[in-house]
């Protein structure tokens, strides 16, 4: 890994700087940076096979740059793969999946750099094997996501269903709750920039704040109602007021 905090250097020069890298031995995770974060996969680092997929789990990074590196002469030299990240649009990812997934071919490159830089908490989670290895892990991710979205589901419908029936409004306050956590998983979990605002950058960029936002509020707004706070707060001002009013009579 190498970070530039000037945020000036470009590929070149960056590919002329190969030997200043550090060795990563953990998830990389450096928190909200102005500075760009360059990683370089070598040919020692890339498993043994014909064609591997290098999977970036965080939807929500700013941009996201792939290189291919391939050695002309006694060097190397960067050509660009990708340009993506939830700044650019949807279709612009070489795959059609919810997080970032860049294939190589490895009989033609001899290393993988990618740029990490943006607004967002700089979390960088990375994986990589071949085709078959990558989708048993993909699908093992997908079925836990959709489990919980199982519940969210089954939580927020079965309250709707009180409120409706009901009309009892700490209910009505648990579907928005509910809903707006639904939607925080759709965009954390990238599905939302996938299948539903589709290629929408404004809504990818801004859809974050909304829910969890919303998500506070009613959480609040349900807490406040099913305890019946606002009664319980004026009963207890109101018996504090009249002792205090017998301990200024009796005195």
């Amino acid at each position: 890994m190498l970070e530039d905090s000037s945020a000036e250097l470009n590929v070149a020069q960056v590919v002329n700087q190969l030997g200043e890298f550090k060795y990563l031995t953990e998830m990389p995770s450096y928190g909200t940076s102005s500075s760009h974060f360059w990683f370089y996969l070598n040919a020692a680092d890339l498993p043994k096979t014909k064609e591997v997929w290098i999977e970036f789990d965080n939807p929500g990074i700013d941009y996201v740059n792939f290189y291919h590196l391939k050695r002309v002469g006694q060097g190397l030299v960067a050509e660009q793969s990708a340009i993506t990240g939830d700044t650019q649009l949807f279709s612009s990812r070489p795959v059609n999946y919810r997080s970032y997934l860049f294939p190589a071919d490895l009989a033609a490159v001899d290393g993988v750099l990618i740029e990490v830089h943006g607004e967002s908490p700089i979390l960088v989670p990375f994986s990589m094997g071949t085709p078959q290895e990558a989708f048993e892990d993909l699908s093992l991710k997908e079925n836990l996501i959709l489990f919980l979205y199982g519940i969210i589901f089954a939580m927020t419908m079965y309250n709707l269903i009180v409120f409706l029936g009901t009309g009892y409004p700490q209910y009505g306050w648990y579907v928005v709750y509910m809903a707006s956590m639904a939607i925080s998983l759709l965009f954390s979990s990238g599905y939302g920039y996938a299948y539903v605002w589709h290629d929408n950058i404004w809504m990818q960029n801004n859809i974050g704040y909304i829910a969890y936002s919303t998500f506070i509020w009613g959480g609040f707004q349900f807490t406040r109602s099913f305890l019946n706070m606002f009664n319980h707060l004026i009963d207890d001002v109101s018996c504090c007021d009249c002792a205090v009013f017998r301990y200024c009579w009796s005195s």
